[in-house]
């Protein structure tokens, strides 16, 4: 499952840089996709 909001707060306090930039890309990407449909 794509990880939550909560989930990348988690992410973003526990892993290292790399994750934490594919996590906040990943949102970004979450949410152009319902902005846009």
């Amino acid at each position: 499952m794509p990880p939550s909001g909560t989930d990348c707060l988690n992410l973003t306090l526990l892993t290292l840089s790399f994750e934490r930039v594919f996590c906040f890309f990943f949102m970004i990407g979450s949410n152009d996709i319902i902005i846009n449909n």
